[in-house]
């Protein structure tokens, strides 16, 4: 895959690749690599992709497929040639579904995913009140409004990592859909809304978490006092 406008790859010898998934930015700017600065330097590989049509990935990546079923293929033949022993996606918020969707899809060691969208569909969006980024989700037809729930995990080898902001209700919400979800754990983040990597970024954690995602030694509940885990705890 060469790099072009929507890519950009940090090539490094460790064997793990890291997908990163940009979010919606602002609405008259263009979607910026997201975790490029906190992320530099290392051995590991970093594809950084973002989705300029704000579709949540859900129409691909223009310049590498069509559609997603293209830039999926695309992504799993770049995987290919890496030659990669460990695959993880991230993303925070649209980027954050974009990570889960196509980490599932590619079969990722784990997804790293702040404070994403987890209900897309019009009637679950309607039930629980969330209007936010219609501009966007309103240019997607039904069909590419797919929902991700515990079924989807049924089966996978994705583990996924959740984290969401305590002082965001909607967030909390979308979270909690897959509390009980197999290779799913939940982290509520104290103090933070709806940008946790900027919460994280300013106490110096966001690079920690990412780098340790995944690992059997490392737990971010006992490392900051300010992240609980909330896999199996939820107030329902």
């Amino acid at each position: 895959m060469k790099e072009f406008a929507n890519v950009h790859i940090d090539r490094g010898s460790s064997g793990r690749v890291f997908l990163v998934f940009a979010g919606l930015a602002q609405e008259y700017a263009m979607p910026q690599f997201e975790f490029s600065k906190a992320l530099s330097g290392g051995g590991d590989t970093f594809v950084f992709l973002r989705d300029p049509s704000r579709s949540w990935y859900q129409h691909g990546i223009e310049g590498i497929g069509q559609n997603r079923a293209e830039t999926l293929q695309e992504i799993k033949n770049l995987l290919s040639e890496l030659n990669c022993n460990r695959v993880v996606t991230i993303g925070s918020s649209a980027g954050g579904y974009g990570a889960i969707d196509y980490g599932l899809y590619l079969g990722a060691d784990d997804c790293l995913a702040f404070s994403p969208q987890t209900i897309l569909s019009s009637s679950g969006r309607a039930k629980i009140g969330d209007d936010r980024w219609e501009k966007w989700l309103g240019k997607l037809s039904d069909v590419y409004r797919r929902d991700i729930n515990g079924c989807c995990f049924n089966g996978a080898r994705t583990r996924l990592h959740l984290y969401y902001g305590n002082q965001d209700s909607l967030d909390r919400i979308h979270a909690e859909k897959l509390v009980d979800s197999v290779n799913v754990s939940l982290y509520e983040v104290v103090g933070a809304r709806h940008n946790v990597p900027a919460f994280f970024k300013k106490r110096d954690a966001l690079r920690e978490i990412i780098l340790n995602v995944g690992s059997a030694d490392y737990d971010p509940c006992s490392t900051y006092d300010f992240v609980e885990n909330r896999t199996k705890s939820f107030d329902l």
